[in-house]
C-alpha cells in the first residue's frame, strides 16, 4: 500500500494492530514508528473492534518491552537502522492496511454535523486557536484517540499545527489564552501525573529537579476541564533517509547553555546550545515530555550518548541523543538556571 504518511499519523496493519508514526525520515518501503494498540480488552473501540493499549507512558523501558513483543509476535516489522547501529521499529509499508491522516482529521472534524461531547470540545478549541493565531485551520491536525474514532470520556485533545512559524504562533495564542483565563497549562496546575510519570522515566532527577521541568510546560494543559497536548509537525524532513550517519562516540555527561528551542517542539524535539568544549551543536531527544522546556540563555545539566552526524566522510554536526536505548533510566536534561 502506497503511503504519503506524516509524523503522529497512524496506521493499521493487516493483522489489526495500530502503530504511530515517528518523525519524517522513514527507510524506503517502511515506517519508523510505535505500535500503540492492538486487538484485546479494554476501553479503546475502532471500527467496532475493542483493542488494549501496550504504550502508556512512553519510556525507552516500555518501548524495549513493546519491541521484545514484536519479535515474538512479528519480527518482520522489526528492523536494523544503519544510520543509528540500532533496530528500530518500522513495518514494511506493504503491511499497511489503512492510514488514519492527522491533518484529515481536522476537515472530517469541521463539516461533521454529528459531533459528541469530545469532538463538539475539539472543533471550539481548534476554531478558537485559529481564530485568535490567525493560523488557519488547514494547518491544524488532530491525532491520538481523536484520529482513530476510539476516544472515551477520559480521552485527551491532542491536537498538531503544521510548519514552524504556525506553531509558535498557536503556543504564543496558547500563553495569551492562559493569561486570559481560558485555559490552564500543567506549569499552573500543579499536575501530579506528569510529575510522577517524568520521576518514572528520569530516576536520576530529584523530585524538585522534575517540578522545576513542569513549570516550563507551555504546550500541555487543560482546556474546559479536558486535558490538550499540542505538537508542531515539521514542513519538510531535516534530510533524507541514508543521507546522515550517527556514529556514537559513547555516553557524556555536560553543561551546556540552550541558543535556540525553536526546533524544540517536533520530533525529534531539538535544541540548538551556544560553543562547549565537546563541540556538540545540539541536544537531539525523541521524548516529546521534553518538548518545548527549554528557552534561549538557559544553562542545562544533560546526560546523554554522543553522536556525530556524518555526510559522506565529513561530520556536519555532533549532537547528545537523550533517550538511547542503552542509556535506559541513566540520561537526562535538568535546568542549572
Amino acid at each position: 500500500m502506497e503511503t504519503s504518511l506524516r509524523d503522529h499519523d497512524y496506521f493499521e496493519t493487516i493483522d489489526g494492530w495500530i502503530f504511530c508514526v515517528i518523525g519524517e525520515i522513514h527507510p524506503p518501503g517502511r515506517v519508523f514508528s510505535f505500535l500503540k494498540y492492538i486487538p484485546g480488552e479494554g476501553p479503546w473501540r475502532v471500527l467496532d473492534k475493542s483493542y488494549t493499549r501496550l504504550m502508556k507512558i512512553y519510556s525507552v523501558e516500555e518501548l524495549l518491552r513493546v519491541m521484545e513483543f514484536i519479535e515474538r509476535e512479528r519480527p518482520e516489522y522489526l528492523y536494523f537502522d544503519e544510520t543509528v547501529s540500532e533496530r528500530i521499529i518500522a513495518p514494511p509499508a506493504s503491511s499497511i492496511l489503512r492510514v488514519y491522516s492527522a491533518r484529515s482529521a481536522v476537515e472530517k472534524l469541521l463539516v461533521n454535523p454529528r459531533r459528541d461531547d469530545l469532538s463538539g470540545l475539539a472543533y471550539e478549541f481548534l476554531s478558537m486557536l485559529s481564530e485568535q493565531s490567525g493560523v488557519k485551520l488547514s494547518s491544524f491536525g488532530i491525532s491520538g484517540s481523536l484520529l482513530l474514532g476510539n476516544h472515551h470520556k477520559a480521552s485527551d485533545i491532542d491536537i498538531l499545527v503544521y510548519g514552524r512559524e504556525e506553531y509558535w504562533r498557536v503556543l504564543e495564542t496558547i500563553e495569551a489564552m492562559t493569561r486570559s483565563g481560558e485555559l490552564k497549562l500543567f506549569r499552573d496546575a500543579g499536575y501530579e501525573d506528569w510529575l510522577a510519570r517524568a520521576s518514572r522515566k528520569y530516576p536520576l532527577l530529584s523530585v524538585e529537579e522534575i517540578r522545576a521541568l513542569s513549570k516550563r510546560i507551555s504546550n500541555k494543559g487543560f482546556y474546559k476541564g479536558r486535558k490538550f497536548s499540542i505538537y508542531g509537525v515539521r514542513s519538510s524532513p531535516l534530510h533524507t533517509y541514508g543521507e546522515v550517519i550517527y556514529e556514537p562516540r559513547g555516553s557524556v555527561r555536560t553543561v551546556l547553555e540552550i541558543k535556540s528551542s525553536l526546533e524544540s517542539g517536533f520530533t525529534p524535539a531539538i535544541y540548538f546550545v551556544e560553543k562547549n568544549d565537546y563541540g556538540v551543536d545540539r541536544i537531539v531527544t525523541y521524548d516529546m515530555m521534553l518538548a518545548c522546556l527549554f528557552r534561549p540563555g538557559d544553562t542545562v545539566e544533560v546526560s546523554g550518548k554522543l553522536e556525530h552526524a556524518r555526510r559522506g566522510d565529513r561530520v556536519e554536526w555532533r549532537q547528545i541523543l537523550v533517550g538511547s536505548f542503552k542509556g535506559v533510566g541513566k540520561e537526562y536534561i535538568k535546568l542549572i538556571q
